[in-house]
């Protein structure tokens, strides 16, 4: 596969020697072409401290500053930080505070400090690692076909001992990260091939049935309606903190059983498109549903061997 040359990156770095573009014109086999360009942009970096950041992320001018040093103040080897989201229309907030609330849950951020944890987090927005942190890990290359690649790379690097922490951006990091719920349909299309088909499916019931099963509990009548009451209350509570954590909108935190429907929805279709299509389509390279199979590393064993050359 071949990528055109950047003009803009070309520009923006002309009068600029501190900025270096690096151009990549084919895409080896078995690498997802996001890991790649990462693993060709550390390979070209010096310093420290290296981040990885999606092209879309707004950074506020003296975030750097701030974060490094705080990173050398507590001698940390990873930070991640959670930008502030915009969102538009109420099945994108709908499925997004669904799937960031289980993705929270299920990596328990606020215990990603404790070096006694198994928690972990990474976001694509802001994952800055020190190199000498990050030269006792797997490395990029082991990566190379994870899908969930950002949190991944924190979970690689949990695993590997360093000190990690989890901030929140605010006004500092912030993004638009889907316009439409349409856009955030294709691009969850990825995921399709990242579990096996039977999993998304018993996955995306059991979540629909755990959130709007209080309506049966109710017509049960008994200890059940009691149940159901707690769950029915429990679900919109628990939005709405994580809402307010992340900043986003909480006005939809009462309808936040009714977003297991929307999220089921783009879960369940991008299974059943890499069941069709025998793979996923990622940004315009199909990618065979063994061969990304192959490269999960989400559940992996992460080795704490010094291993990575980069």
């Amino acid at each position: 596969m071949t990528r055109a040359r950047s003009p803009i990156a070309d520009r923006l770095a002309a009068p600029d020697p501190r900025l270096h573009v690096v151009h990549l014109t084919e895409l080896p086999v078995g690498w997802l072409g996001k890991v790649h360009a990462m693993a060709k942009g550390l390979e070209a970096c010096t310093g420290e401290f290296v981040l990885f950041s999606d092209a879309d992320i707004v950074i506020a001018p003296g975030t750097f500053e701030r974060v490094i040093a705080e990173a050398q103040r507590r001698a940390l080897d990873f930070i991640t930080i959670f930008p502030r989201f915009r969102l538009t229309g109420l099945a994108l907030r709908l499925s997004l505070a669904t799937m960031f609330r289980v993705l929270l849950l299920f990596t328990r951020p606020w215990a990603v400090r404790d070096r006694r944890s198994s928690a972990f987090m990474g976001v694509g927005a802001f994952n800055l690692v020190r190199r000498s942190a990050f030269a006792k890990t797997r490395g990029l290359e082991w990566l190379r076909m994870e899908t969930g690649d950002d949190v991944a790379l924190g979970r690689m690097m949990k695993v590997s001992g360093a000190a990690c922490e989890v901030f929140l951006g605010g006004d500092a990091v912030h993004l638009e990260f889907y316009p439409s719920y349409g856009v955030m349909m294709r691009a969850v299309e990825k995921n399709g091939a990242s579990a096996p088909a039977a999993a998304l499916f018993a996955a995306s019931g059991g979540l629909v049935l755990l959130e709007l099963g209080f309506v049966a509990g109710w017509a049960l009548g008994g200890g059940w309606a009691v149940g159901a009451t707690v769950v029915a209350v429990l679900g919109p509570a628990l939005t709405f903190f994580v809402g307010r954590w992340l900043g986003f909108p909480t006005s939809t935190s009462p309808l936040a059983a009714l977003g297991v429907l929307p999220f089921g929805f783009v879960m369940i279709r991008s299974a059943v498109l890499a069941l069709w299509r025998g793979g996923v389509i990622w940004r315009d390279t199909f990618y065979p549903t063994k061969t990304v199979a192959e490269g999960r590393r989400m559940f992996g064993s992460p080795s704490r061997a010094p291993v990575s050359k980069q």
